[in-house]
C-alpha cells in the first residue's frame, strides 16, 4: 500500500495506475481452465470447484489451463471515506477494508486480477491499498511495480508526459 500526505490527485492516481498496468502484459492476463474426467469436458473455474471439490468428489480431473493476455484493461479504484469517524473507528475501518480487499476470491477469467482501493482518512491524509492474485505478481514484481507506478504518479501530477510503450521485458 502507499499513503499521501497531503493534497491527492485521484484523476493522476487513475491514470498511473492505468498506465502502469497497461504497459505490463501479465497485469493485463487471465486465465481459463477446462477439466477433463474420461469423456467428460467441463469448462470454467466455478463449475470446476462445483463439481469436483475435494470433499465432495473421489475424482481428481486432469486441468488445463490457457493464458490469454488482453490488449487493455481498467482497474478502478473504489473510494472510501472514513474522514468522519474518531479514531478507534477509522482503525476499526481500516482493517475492515484490508480484510475485504485480502478475502475476496479473483475471477481468473478475466483481468484485472488487481483490486484497487483508495481511503481518505482526512483532508490530507490518503491510503491507497493494491491488491494482487499471486498468480501475477510476487515480491520483486510489486516493488518495480511500485516504483513505476510512483514515478508515474508524480509525473503526471506534474504534468510531464510519461512513455507509455510496452518494456522491451515482460515478466
Amino acid at each position: 500500500g502507499f499513503s499521501f500526505q497531503g493534497p491527492l490527485d485521484t484523476e493522476a492516481l487513475r491514470r498511473a495506475l492505468n498506465e502502469t498496468v497497461n504497459r505490463h502484459e501479465v497485469l493485463r492476463t487471465g486465465f481459463s481452465a477446462t477439466a477433463h474426467l474420461g469423456a467428460l469436458k467441463i469448462d470454467g473455474w466455478r463449475r470446476i470447484r462445483e463439481l469436483f471439490d475435494s470433499k465432495r468428489s473421489p475424482f481428481r480431473p486432469k486441468i488445463s489451463f490457457s493464458q490469454r493476455i488482453h490488449p487493455q484493461v481498467t482497474v478502478p479504484i473504489a473510494i472510501v471515506d472514513i474522514e468522519g469517524a474518531d479514531a478507534d473507528g477509522k482503525r476499526v475501518e481500516l482493517v475492515r477494508i484490508l480484510d475485504d480487499l485480502v478475502d475476496t476470491s479473483f475471477g481468473y477469467g478475466s483481468p484485472p486480477l488487481i483490486r484497487a482501493q483508495l481511503v481518505r482518512v482526512g483532508p490530507k491524509t490518503h491510503f491507497f491499498y493494491l491488491v494482487f492474485s499471486h498468480v501475477i505478481a510476487d515480491g520483486w514484481s510489486l516493488a518495480l511495480l511500485s516504483g513505476e507506478l510512483s514515478a508515474r504518479y508524480a509525473a503526471l501530477r506534474e504534468g510531464t508526459n510519461v512513455p507509455a510503450a510496452a518494456p522491451a521485458l515482460q515478466y
